[in-house]
């Protein structure tokens, strides 16, 4: 068996006997790298317990090999002996720490694997939400810019209108000059108003004296008579 860090905090347990590989999530990188040296430990551990074994059983062909010169007394003394300094090198037998440290790797694995399920829960939350945000983005993409068309065209009528209402101001600037003209004729207007009322006055007195003229005539006519006649 093999475990192998992928990342920070996620790591392979591989079975090559039975051909397995396991995926393990953790909650930060220092209980993986913890998980991995149990892990080392534990293999280098099966590792001693297996050449310990296979130690015993070449000792154990030896002495067999010898019965000539050992009486069984001493054999079992020998096997007395060799199990207290087991138990006095070991304290607890190489099958029951293995089997802890099975039990604690299996819990490791259970935990792990717990983790996995809660984060790929989280995940799938992540990408729910991811995609509603995406999807709100894109709306407010499209929402900007459907605005920035709606500003766009606002922006030209505003130029139009500023256009049409620099037009009028020019008009207005022109019925302001064409006041003042009509002022200035108005004005003009009285004046020969006036001028033409004294000319009809200045008439009126020429008709008048054209009406003195004839009788002016004939008394000068009459004079003149009477002075012929004296």
């Amino acid at each position: 068996m093999t475990f192998t860090k992928t990342s920070q905090k996620f790591g392979q347990w591989a079975d090559s006997r039975a051909n397995t590989v396991f995926g393990l999530g953790f909650s930060s990188e220092q209980q993986l790298t913890k998980f991995a040296e149990k892990f080392q430990e534990v293999k280098e551990a099966a590792r001693l317990a297996r050449d310990r074994s296979q130690e015993k059983m070449e000792t154990s062909s030896n002495h067999s090999q010898e019965s000539g010169r050992e009486t069984p007394c001493s054999t079992r003394t020998s096997s007395v002996n060799g199990t207290d300094e087991d138990k006095i090198s070991h304290g607890i037998p190489v099958d029951a720490q293995l089997k802890m440290e099975n039990d604690k790797l299996k819990i490791a694995l259970a935990q792990s694997t717990s983790n996995v399920k809660k984060w790929e829960t989280e995940l799938q939350a992540l990408r729910e939400s991811n995609a509603r945000l995406t999807t709100a983005l894109q709306e407010s993409a499209a929402s900007i810019e459907h605005w920035k068309k709606q500003f766009s065209i606002s922006k030209d009528e505003n130029d139009q209108l500023q256009s049409k209402i620099e037009e009028l101001e020019e008009q207005c600037n022109e019925i302001d000059k064409e006041r003042d003209r009509n002022a200035q004729l108005s004005r003009r207007l009285q004046d020969l108003e006036t001028e033409l009322q004294d000319k009809e006055l200045e008439l009126e007195d020429l008709r008048k004296q054209g009406e003195i003229i004839p009788q002016l005539m004939t008394e000068c006519e009459t004079v003149s008579q009477k002075l012929q006649v004296g």
